[in-house]
């Protein structure tokens, strides 16, 4: 994410903590270590961290979803204690938290097919819910359009994934209009394709659904970028994987 203020990280202290818990040490007792360490900012950041570490590196999806939430839970109530007697590093601290929270939820999205990676029914709800905070964040933030698309659409990604394709539908086209106003082409068609894929697998799928999902798939791939290319190939990756009984 780009969109928070780079914090420096003590990446001898993430590999510490990977190392305690990947050789039996309980999860909170490296969480106690890591909120010992001094300033809350630098914490949340040091969480934001680990999370990605569990997943890309250590392919650990439990150990990611608990230093995800954990990382939220500490700067959420580190920013409430800050609200009124230093209102910026509180804001910061939010910030924080929703970067978390758009990273949880993603990486607990089961449509990516990700190599090493299994994402369980648990796993979804604690994405779906970290997708809600997410979007909350943002409109309480003040993000801009960019931001809130994504938003909405990790929000649809994973009324996708739990087939609640009419809710699904409707967080893509929030976040369609959301990528229209902020003037980014592909993502709007990527933010389209999705609803099209949404509609096509719905039990109540309109009429021309199949000719939506195509088209959509074809102005993707008609811009030639290689954002575009991407989100193509990532929503026939999807179909495949929510077409599975």
């Amino acid at each position: 994410m780009t969109e928070e203020q780079k914090i420096p990280v003590d990446k001898a202290l993430l590999n510490q903590i990977v190392t305690a818990v990947k050789q039996g040490d309980d999860t909170y007792a490296a969480m106690a270590e890591l909120e010992a360490t001094g300033d809350p900012a630098v914490v949340a950041e040091h969480y934001s961290q680990l999370l990605r570490q569990f997943y890309f590196q250590e392919k650990n999806v439990p150990q990611m979803v608990m230093f995800g939430r954990g990382g939220i839970g500490y700067a959420l109530s580190q920013a409430k204690q800050l609200e009124t007697t230093d209102p910026k590093s509180a804001e910061q601290l939010l910030g924080t938290a929703k970067t978390i929270a758009y990273n949880l939820g993603v990486n607990c999205w089961p449509g990516w097919r990700d190599e090493g990676i299994t994402i369980t029914a648990s796993d979804q709800v604690a994405g779906y819910d970290a997708a809600l905070l997410n979007l909350r964040l943002a409109r309480e933030l003040n993000r801009d359009a960019e931001i809130l698309g994504h938003a909405h659409w990790l929000v649809g990604a994973h009324h996708l994934a739990a087939h609640r394709h009419a809710d699904a539908i409707a967080e893509f086209n929030k976040s369609s209009v959301e990528f229209t106003k902020a003037d980014k082409t592909d993502y709007q068609l990527m933010a389209t394709g999705y609803s099209a894929l949404a509609d096509q697998l719905s039990p109540n799928a309109t009429a021309n659904a199949k000719q939506k999902y195509e088209a959509a798939l074809a102005a993707l791939k008609s811009r030639n970028t290689e954002d575009a290319k991407f989100f193509a190939e990532q929503i026939k990756t999807a179909a495949e994987v929510f077409a599975e009984p």
